[in-house]
């Protein structure tokens, strides 16, 4: 919200000023319509000059906000246009793509991984600032974060409105002040950025001197459905972080050869069956609730076969250099005067 212009719906019922936006100073207020909210969107694309002023209006209206008049001012902003997109439908399909990405949380090796690894390297952390989450997406780690980190204020970041986000942003300009948070993590988010040197030099902007960065990133696996741009070894992630400002903590390996092996099996029904180019962000009609039930049956039993590959991977080889991802933590570098 506050590094880019706003744009709020008011519907028939809109009955109250909208305090944070003041139209054609840092925004655009239009009815409540798919069309008119397309227009708007559209005008700012195309006039470059309008959406500068209006974004330097917004940086100017959060100046000075908290973290909780933040969500607020985003909450109130996007709820009225999430209902108007394809991803905010609601009844039988959602509850079958909510009932997927639980199955999904349970049966994934990856996501144990994650999760083992957040509570092996940040559980014993005594964090009280944000626990930012860019990116979030779904937030399919939000509540191993709060777990681990249970006095810290977890906030979910994403460009696009969704049921989890907390702060539409991007992770190039991020509206929370310097030295504000105490953890930011990206979870298979980096490989999507265009500008990854800005992203995080944004994110050591924020993080507080003793904060630390989380990154979960991609080695051997297919290329997304949505914009994917890059890939990493573990030296080469390590250079990164380096350059950026950052000393490792921990890196590990997510698997081996094995896991690999049967998470491209376990992928394989998903990428045949679920034609959406376009990710999770995309609509789905009652069709696909047929072909994501089939590919959950059919990638089930790869994805348990997965727990056994890890553990063999594990045993076999502790430093592998053929795996699907890794998980980084690192610490923000202090500067000397």
């Amino acid at each position: 919200m506050a590094s880019h212009a706003l744009i709020a719906c008011e519907g028939d019922d809109h009955g109250v000023e909208i305090d944070y936006l003041r139209p054609h100073e840092n925004g655009l207020l239009v009815p409540r319509s798919v069309a008119m909210l397309a227009a708007a969107i559209e005008r700012l694309m195309d006039e470059a000059g309008l959406l500068q002023r209006l974004s330097e209006g917004a940086v100017a209206s959060a100046d000075g906000m908290s973290i909780d008049s933040l969500v607020a001012a985003n909450d109130a902003a996007y709820r009225r246009v999430w209902p108007l997109t394809v991803g905010g439908g609601r009844g039988r399909m959602q509850r079958v793509i909510a009932a997927y990405r639980a199955f999904l949380s349970a049966v994934v090796p990856e996501r144990h991984m994650v999760r083992g690894f957040i509570a092996r390297h940040l559980g014993s952390r005594d964090a009280e600032g944000l626990c930012l989450d860019i990116g979030a997406g779904t937030a399919p780690f939000a509540a191993a974060l709060r777990q681990a980190l249970p006095k810290a204020r977890y906030v979910a970041i994403d460009r696009i409105p969704s049921e989890p986000v907390d702060l539409i942003a991007d992770a190039t300009s991020l509206p929370l002040p310097t030295g504000s948070a105490s953890l930011a993590c990206f979870f298979q988010v980096l490989s999507h950025v265009p500008d990854m040197a800005g992203a995080l030099a944004e994110v050591r902007r924020i993080l507080a001197p003793d904060g630390q960065i989380l990154i979960v990133y991609p080695f051997l696996i297919p290329e997304c459905r949505s914009r994917d741009l890059w890939r990493w070894t573990m030296p080469g992630m390590e250079r990164l972080l380096d350059e950026a400002g950052f000393d490792i903590v921990a890196h590990e390996p997510q698997g081996g050869i094995l896991s690999w092996l049967t998470g491209m099996l376990a992928v394989l029904p998903g990428s045949l069956l679920i034609a959406h180019r376009a990710g999770w962000r995309s609509g789905r009609g009652p069709i696909d609730s047929l072909r994501l039930g089939l590919a959950l049956l059919l990638s089930l039993p790869f994805h348990l076969l997965g727990f056994a590959a890890w553990s063999l991977d594990r045993m076999l080889d502790r430093k592998p250099v053929f795996y699907i991802g890794a998980m980084v933590l690192a610490r923000r570098r202090h500067v000397s005067a």
